[in-house]
């Protein structure tokens, strides 16, 4: 489909309706059906960012969505792959193909290209000419056949399109501007921009918040999921949103599996929802919480879902901390991010997504205990011996497979700086306090060592600075077992869990 802009579209809205509504935290609706809405035409909003993305997704789904990118300001821009602050598919060509730029007048522009390097990873950059008519409209595809398949690790979610479904990220599709070759400035430097979707209302596409949605930032439109083609397995409502499970393996689910994964991630968006805000995201038509299911070992965040592995049947405690996990990415990376402590992001997310799992009584408190309390595992190792607040790990902590860093040694300072919270303010506030707090603050913009030193005073914390200085800053202390346990004990006897 050619470039709509200033005409009246027409946008199918997707929406969940369920038989029986949620009325209390915890139950998922029974009777779930997915269908979209009646067509209703909506005009194109008023354009004030500095990029604009229409994506057409064709009416046969194995051919690749055509990408429109219509381009305000700026001279350089990155091609896709893009590294996104996790683990790399990696290709065996160039993604981008059929690429066609043209400039206000309609005239075809010739770009140059070379390469750049951005954290782990080498971009082809793209540069327009000096005295280009804006705007400049770029439409391209993407070839699907160039993503690897995982091997046995199966650390990423397939990235493929076939004839009945697809999956694919932002940091796989969009050709976005250099704001800077550093990857904190380039995810977290405000740039407003607007995403269409044109598509035919019978291709229902999930993962994202709607047909037509905005991103503050680059680090948002990255990790924007984009699925089709999954049965849905459950559905429900929590945390001020409906939510659906997909299903991208090949093992369907029993009913009760279904009932209990709906009812305990009700309850774990009810709970966080408490403390962080809603999970809703501006939308002109608000699609389902999407969670893809993938045969993974973990998850991967996304801007408005997630893809999360298998749950078990029975009890599945590390399920719910996993759920938790990427719940609170939504709030915690995903909103808003460090500048210069790239250790910040999944230490939190680590510690308070373990936490609320045995708050809500789905991980055993001795285990909890256990796993908090015990010398870091790879404290010994010459390969680990590095400070959390190394900028170096931002590039490379998953590449070079370090980051239990972050997740385990950086979660055991997150319990560190809540002991400092909740016994400085008298058990009144926690670290999920201080964190909502910070998210909130700093929503769409990245924030500071200092602010996040700041905020953890405001809340009561004494002696940060001591934390930083001692546990983040070098890289040859880990706290003790001891110094472990009398934190553990101190938060356990205020009642925390």
């Amino acid at each position: 489909m050619k470039r709509l802009s200033g005409h009246i579209l027409l946008l199918s809205a997707l929406l969940l309706f369920c038989s029986n509504p949620v009325d209390e935290p915890g139950r998922r609706s029974s009777g779930c059906t997915v269908f979209t809405s009646p067509d209703a035409p909506f005009s194109d909003p008023p354009s004030t960012a500095s990029i604009r993305y229409i994506i057409t997704i064709p009416d046969t789904v194995h051919t690749s969505p055509l990408f429109t990118c219509i381009i305000n300001s700026g001279y350089r821009f990155l091609l896709p792959v893009h590294y996104a602050d996790n683990p790399l598919q990696q290709t065996n060509g160039p993604v981008v193909r059929d690429l066609h730029i043209t400039d206000h007048d309609g005239q075809t522009i010739q770009p140059s290209f070379t390469t750049v390097t951005v954290g782990p990873q080498t971009n082809t950059e793209m540069i327009l000419p000096d005295d280009v008519a804006y705007p400049v409209t770029v439409t391209y595809s993407i070839d699907f056949s160039t993503f690897i398949p995982e091997d046995d690790s199966k650390s990423m979610p397939a990235t493929f399109c076939n004839d009945t479904a697809f999956f694919f990220t932002g940091a796989h599709c969009f050709i976005i501007p250099e704001i800077s070759l550093s990857l904190a400035d380039l995810w977290r430097t405000p740039l407003q921009s607007e995403i269409v979707i044109h598509k035919n209302p019978v291709v229902k596409v999930f993962g994202i918040p709607g047909t037509a949605f905005s991103c503050p930032t680059l680090y948002e439109l990255l990790f924007l999921q984009f699925s089709h083609g999954a049965p849905v397995l459950t559905c429900g409502n929590g945390g001020g949103v409906d939510f659906i499970f997909t299903n991208f393996t090949a093992t369907p689910w029993s009913a009760g599996l279904a009932d209990s994964t709906a009812g305990l991630f009700a309850m774990v968006l009810d709970t966080l929802s408490r403390t962080y805000g809603s999970f809703s995201h501006y939308a002109i038509d608000p699609l389902p919480y999407t969670l893809a299911v993938y045969t993974l070992w973990g998850a991967l965040e996304g801007t408005f879902g997630f893809a999360v592995r298998e749950p078990f049947e029975g009890t599945d405690g590390r399920f719910c901390e996993i759920l938790a996990h990427e719940a609170l990415h939504h709030f915690i990376g995903i909103r808003c991010g460090d500048l210069d402590d790239p250790w910040w992001k999944e230490a939190a997310a680590a510690y308070l997504g373990l936490e609320t799992a045995v708050n809500l009584g789905q991980y055993d408190k001795e285990s909890f205990r256990s796993r908090m309390t015990a010398r870091f595992y790879a404290a010994d190792s010459l390969r680990f011996r590095r400070a959390l607040s190394d900028p170096w790990l931002r590039d490379h902590m998953f590449s070079e497979v370090l980051y239990n860093i972050a997740y385990d040694r950086g979660g055991q300072i997150m319990m560190l700086l809540d002991d400092r919270i909740r016994t400085g303010s008298g058990g009144t506030f926690t670290l999920h306090n201080a964190v909502a707090a910070l998210c909130a603050r700093f929503a769409g913009r990245g924030f500071s060592r200092n602010d996040f030193m700041q905020v953890c005073s405001e809340f009561g914390a004494q002696g940060v600075d001591s934390v930083f200085a001692v546990y983040v800053d070098r890289s040859d202390t880990v706290p003790t077992p001891e110094t472990l346990m009398s934190a553990f004990n101190r938060i356990d006897s205020l009642a925390a869990w």
